[in-house]
């Protein structure tokens, strides 16, 4: 470092990895280790039992085809994660194995489990530009490491059932008024700003089982979803709203005066019968984008079977779920969304309360993968004396097999 005139502790670094010697092991050390084995066998002390026996302990002998069922289950590596590479599975299967698990019995026992016909091979991540190994003279260099994406065919087939469930719910006949009911509902609102008028009369007039509406914190969407609440409940429509944390459940009940309750508050109620959903039905899933696949899919099922109507709102830039999820951003892709977004406005042009209205802005959003001809429109009230149903989504294309 003197010679080169390096200072930085970054330098310093380098230099130590660069002049320090590797670790021999010592003459003394495989002494010891040889004196070890053979006490051991003169003590008859081979096997694992034996030591066992020592510690007092008893070794719990686990099924290993068991533990890999377990491994690509519901409660496996797919519970937190849709996808997962072989580092996960190697870790998953390590903590599995209470008593310990050799390097190569573990790579082993991956191999295997990733070659299961249960496990699905999705392809390669490309090579992360920003991932670096240090090399033996201390220099950094990017790895180029692909990895290979899996995950499994339980976890695919819900995704898939969801999917279809939304897609094939655009030819049903949910929940909704007709236009000219609508119209009279949003009578009552003349606070909401055209776009607003947009959003809340899509949502009103939609046959779809399943909309979602897309809305990054701060865009007003309960403003927008109190108004909605209303024409549903005005039409004797029941309005029931639900999120995955306790919080977001509050705030969805004294902002838009939706009842509402956590995600698993709601599935236990379904499940022991104190809460039933029937055609008058109206489900609203707020941070959608937060919700577990498999917790979602459950809700929706219900609500499919029942002849209710779904409303997703979230946000797929969000943070995302604690269980595997990433179904709204997927579910945008598939069917047209309404978009509640919030635009720059210049400063001092408009007080605080209609600069924040005049900044919100619902559009339908139509897929790039849908077909149909309603792209980019938006719900307009009827003529004087229209009774027309018809909804603006148009129909759908699903992207996976009926």
């Amino acid at each position: 470092m003197e010679t080169n005139g390096w200072t930085s502790a970054r330098a310093a670094q380098i230099a130590a990895y660069t002049t320090r010697a590797a670790k021999q092991m010592t003459d003394a050390a495989r002494e010891l280790t040889k004196r070890w084995h053979e006490e051991a066998r003169h003590l008859a002390f081979l096997q694992p039992h034996h030591l066992d026996a020592v510690l007092g302990r008893r070794r719990r002998h686990q099924d290993v085809v068991a533990t890999e069922d377990r491994l690509v289950g519901p409660l496996g590596i797919t519970f937190h994660q849709s996808t997962f590479t072989k580092a996960d599975a190697l870790r998953h299967l390590s903590e599995a194995m209470v008593d310990g698990i050799t390097i190569v019995e573990a790579v082993e026992r991956v191999d295997r489990l990733l070659s299961r016909v249960d496990v699905v091979r999705l392809g390669s991540d490309a090579p992360n530009p920003h991932e670096t190994i240090r090399r033996a003279d201390g220099q950094l260099v990017t790895s180029n490491r692909v990895v290979e994406r899996y995950s499994t065919a339980e976890l695919m087939e819900v995704e898939r059932q969801f999917v279809q469930l939304c897609v094939r719910g655009a030819r049903t006949r949910s929940p909704h008024l007709t236009e000219s009911r609508a119209a009279v509902e949003l009578a009552d609102h003349p606070s909401l700003s055209d776009d607003q008028r947009a959003l809340v009369g899509g949502l009103l007039t939609s046959e779809r089982f399943c909309d979602v509406v897309v809305a990054p914190a701060g865009s007003g969407k309960t403003f927008s979803l109190n108004a909605a609440r209303q024409g549903w409940e005005a039409n004797g429509h029941r309005v029931i709203g639900v999120s995955l944390a306790a919080r977001a459940a509050k705030e969805l009940a004294a902002q838009a005066n939706i009842r509402s309750s956590t995600a698993a508050a709601l599935e236990g109620d379904l499940r022991a019968s104190r809460n039933r959903f029937d055609s008058r039905t109206v489900l609203v899933i707020d941070e959608a984008a937060m919700m577990g696949t498999r917790q979602m899919a459950t809700l929706l099922v219900h609500a499919y079977e029942a002849g209710s109507k779904v409303v997703l709102v979230g946000d797929p830039h969000q943070l995302q779920s604690i269980e595997a999820g990433g179904l709204l951003r997927g579910l945008s892709d598939r069917i047209d969304v309404f978009e509640l977004t919030r635009e720059p406005t210049p400063a001092g042009a408009l007080g605080a309360h209609g600069a924040r209205r005049s900044c919100e802005t619902a559009t339908r959003r139509s897929s790039s993968r849908r077909t149909g001809s309603t792209s980019g429109s938006r719900w307009q009230p009827p003529s004087s004396g229209s009774e027309s149903s018809s909804s603006p989504t148009g129909s759908a294309t699903p992207l996976m097999g009926s």
